[in-house]
Order: C-alpha cells, then sequence, then structure tokens
C-alpha cells in the first residue's frame, strides 16, 4: 500500500461515492470553483484508493477532511501526510484520528457532530408550516444581520445566495428564520444544507422545520442526496432533522491543531 496525491477527479468521486453521504462535502469540493482549492491525499492499493483525506484551503485556516466509517483504516494515510500539514490548521476527523497527531500538535476539541443524509425528501408540506418566501442578493443585508444576531459564528456569505436556494420568514417585515445551503453539486448530485437559523424569540414555533422542508423542496429536481451536520448535543435540531427523514450517517470532532 503507497500514500499517493491524487488529481484525478473520476478517481476521487469513485473512492468518495462509496459513503456518499460521510463523504457529502468533499464530493461537492470536486466541482470548480471549489476544486481550485482543494488538495487531496489517498492511501491506495495496487492502484485502487482505498482512503482519501482533503485539505481544502479555501476556509479562513486550511481545513482537513479525514473521515471514514473505518477509522482505523485512516490511520496510516494520517501519518503519511504528517510532514506536510501546516503548522495551524482545523479538522473534521472521525472520533479518535486526533491522536495520530498529539505528539507534534496541540489540539482543542470544539465539538462532536453527526453527519445526516436525506435520500428521499418528504413531498407533503409539516403540519401548519407557515409561509417561507425565496431570498435573494436583494436580501443580503437583512440576512447578514438576522445571522449575526441568531447564529453568531455563522458561515454566510451573501454570494451564497446566487444559488437561489435560501428560503426565509418574515415577521414584521424581519426575518425570523431562514437558511439554504453550503454547496451544492449538481455534477455530483449532492448538497449541503447550512445556515439554519431562527432567531431565539422566534423558536418553537415550527419555523426552522418550515425553512428546512421548503430548501429540501427546491433541492428536489436537482440533487438525490442532501445532507447536513449538526451538533450532538442539539437535541432540538436532532429531531427537527430527523422529523423530515434525515437519518444519521456518521460522526465527527470539530479540531484545531497548533503546530507544538
Amino acid at each position: 500500500m503507497s500514500l499517493v496525491c491524487v488529481h484525478d477527479r473520476a478517481r476521487l468521486a469513485a473512492c468518495l461515492g462509496r459513503e456518499a453521504g460521510l463523504h457529502l462535502y468533499e464530493l461537492g469540493d470536486l466541482e470548480s470553483p471549489l476544486w481550485e482549492q482543494t488538495l487531496w491525499y489517498g492511501w491506495q492499493e495496487e492502484g485502487a484508493l482505498q482512503q482519501v483525506a482533503l485539505l481544502f484551503m479555501g476556509a479562513p485556516r486550511p481545513l482537513l477532511l479525514a473521515l471514514g466509517s473505518r477509522p482505523a483504516e485512516l490511520v496510516p494515510l494520517l501519518e503519511g501526510v504528517l510532514p506536510g500539514l501546516p503548522r495551524r490548521f482545523d479538522a473534521h476527523m472521525s472520533p479518535g484520528l486526533a491522536q495520530v497527531l498529539h505528539r507534534d500538535y496541540a489540539i482543542v476539541n470544539r465539538g462532536h457532530y453527526v453527519k445526516m443524509v436525506l435520500e428521499e425528501p418528504a413531498t407533503a408540506a409539516p403540519p401548519l408550516a407557515p409561509h417561507c418566501e425565496e431570498l435573494g442578493p436583494a436580501d443580503a443585508a437583512g440576512l447578514v444581520a438576522f445571522y449575526d444576531r441568531a447564529h453568531p459564528g455563522h458561515w454566510f456569505e451573501p454570494q451564497q445566495l446566487a444559488t437561489g436556494l435560501y428560503r426565509g420568514i418574515r415577521r414584521r417585515g424581519q426575518i425570523v428564520s431562514a437558511g439554504g445551503v453550503h454547496l451544492v453539486s449538481d455534477a455530483y448530485g449532492v448538497a449541503a444544507l447550512g445556515n439554519i437559523a431562527t432567531h431565539p424569540d422566534h423558536r418553537g414555533r415550527g419555523y426552522g422545520t418550515a425553512v428546512v422542508w421548503a430548501v429540501v423542496q427546491a433541492l428536489r429536481p436537482r440533487v438525490g442526496l442532501v445532507g447536513l451536520n449538526v451538533s450532538a448535543a442539539n437535541a432540538a435540531a436532532l429531531r427537527l432533522y430527523g422529523g423530515l427523514g434525515f437519518r444519521p450517517v456518521g460522526e465527527y470532532d470539530d479540531l484545531g491543531f497548533e503546530a507544538l
């Protein structure tokens, strides 16, 4: 077996597609312009990729994605890429894998997360679902202000509105609940929901459920697999997504690394 740098999107897609729900974000990163910000490492046997890790360079700090349903099989890959890793980076890693790097890095664990996917979106609207409207570029300033209040530390960027996949609910002219996608890949048939939030004063009214359902319905003609990441400690969100048919496909730790 050997460590390789991989530059062939077809090879990567075939390997990642074996566990598409777990690797949904990586599949989306195969599309330009995200592709140009990626470095891919593979562990191969007799020319066939067995495991893949991605170093995404387009985030504020490099982000390492090392995920697998059999994490032990990723250990030799991580040991191989260790000399080439940045001095500072963030990572999403399957539980236990961070220990491979503990002699070389100080590690901060920011939380444990669940990956969930929806393969057959529900067609019926949730009971008493309030009206959701499409949000576009003209709503950018209002959305940024909303997320600053309702979802501090958000990953929303106004250019994401160009997807046409953001939906929101207003009360008295103000956005009180909204959500959309972090990425959508028509070529690989996947999308990742993101920036789902409801203002604290308006929670418990089904707004979040309505927003997620509306975004999923907008995605149905375009992709076959919709996924998301949610904190394992967020019981309300887990219930919301489970009620819409999302199922867990894996877990990971959100980590920060600083070289010793």
